[in-house]
């Protein structure tokens, strides 16, 4: 997926789930960074990534990794539906990723 796409998913997730970006930062963080519970690295990291959330160099790779820990949490369980979302692993050709991507892409529309 591609930086916009992956913005979009983030931010409709959240709206989802009716959670403010801070809170998403906070959560982001609590589970990349375990051993780190420094308010002031938390605050550094929520001000990152809502900028990330906005700007168009954002590598997609970095988006991947807050979808990632996102879609651990238990609240996703309890959404209505499903989140359909293919994350590119390097482990198939790059032709079927991006199909797979289309799927997760075309699944997401039509339960919308």
């Amino acid at each position: 997926m591609e930086t916009k796409e992956l913005q979009n998913e983030i931010n409709e997730l959240l709206a989802r789930l009716g959670w403010s970006k801070n809170k998403a930062a906070k959560i982001i963080f609590t589970e990349l960074y375990e051993d780190n519970d420094d308010p002031e690295d938390i605050k550094k990291f929520g001000k990152s990534f809502i900028k990330s959330l906005s700007r168009d160099s954002t590598k997609p790779k970095k988006l991947a990794e807050y979808l990632r820990a996102l879609s651990m949490q238990k609240e996703i369980r309890k959404l209505d539906g499903i989140l359909p979302s293919y994350q590119k692993t390097g482990l198939i050709s790059s032709f079927m990723e991006n199909e797979m991507c289309k799927i997760s892409k075309e699944i997401n529309e039509v339960i919308k």
